[in-house]
C-alpha cells in the first residue's frame, strides 16, 4: 500500500453481488505502523481513482476500544497547508499523543483538527504550551479541549446547547472507509 508493509487485507463485499461496498480492513505489524500509514494517507488520493480520497480511522476488531479513555484537544486556525501528519508531528513531543486529524471536506481542510492522547496530564500540558504556537503552518493555532459526542439510549445524537458560539466534537469512528 504505497510502500507500507501490511500483514493481511480484507475488502468488504456485498455478499449476493460480490461489488465492494467500498471499505476494507488492513491490518499493520505494529500499531506505529498503522498509525504512520494513516498519518501519511488520510485526505490523500486514491492512486488511479482520482475523484476518491482515503478515509483511514483505527477498527476495533470486535474488541473494547480504548478511545474511551482517550482525551483529545480541538486545533484550530490551521492553514490549508497542514495535514495529519503535520499536525501529529507538532504534538508527538507528548509521550502519549496517538493520533491527529485534520477535518477536510473534498480534499480541503476545514481550518481545524483534533489530537488525541492516551493521558490527561500531556493533555494539559499540551492545551497550554501549544497554545497560538507558530510551527504548524503560517499562523498560530488555537487549542481548547474538545467536547465529546454525546449519544441518545436508541443511538441518535443528542443535541447540545453551548453558551460559545463554536462548539466542537472529537469523532472515533470504527473502520476503514473510502
Amino acid at each position: 500500500m504505497l510502500g507500507e508493509t501490511v500483514i493481511s487485507v480484507k475488502v468488504i463485499r456485498n455478499k449476493v453481488t460480490g461489488q465492494t461496498l467500498g471499505y476494507g480492513f488492513i491490518e499493520f505489524p505494529s500499531s506505529t505502523a498503522a498509525r504512520d500509514a494513516m498519518l501519511k494517507l488520510n485526505g490523500k488520493p486514491i492512486p488511479g481513482v482520482a475523484t476518491k480520497r482515503f478515509k483511514l480511522n483505527h477498527a476495533s476488531y470486535g474488541k473494547d476500544s480504548s478511545s474511551s479513555n482517550e482525551c483529545s484537544l480541538f486545533v484550530g486556525e490551521l492553514t490549508e497547508d497542514v495535514d495529519d501528519l503535520a499536525l501529529f508531528n507538532a504534538f508527538k513531543k507528548y509521550p502519549t499523543c496517538r493520533s491527529a486529524k485534520v477535518v477536510m471536506t473534498n480534499g480541503k481542510s476545514r481550518g481545524y483538527g483534533f489530537v488525541r492522547f492516551l493521558t490527561e496530564s500531556d493533555m494539559d500540558k499540551a492545551l497550554i504550551e501549544m497554545q497560538n504556537y507558530c510551527g504548524l503552518g503560517y499562523k498560530p493555532i488555537r487549542v481548547s479541549l474538545a467536547i465529546p459526542k454525546r449519544y441518545n439510549a436508541d443511538g441518535s445524537l443528542a443535541v447540545t446547547t453551548s453558551s460559545s458560539s463554536e462548539t466542537t466534537s472529537s469523532i472515533v469512528p470504527s473502520v476503514i472507509q473510502r
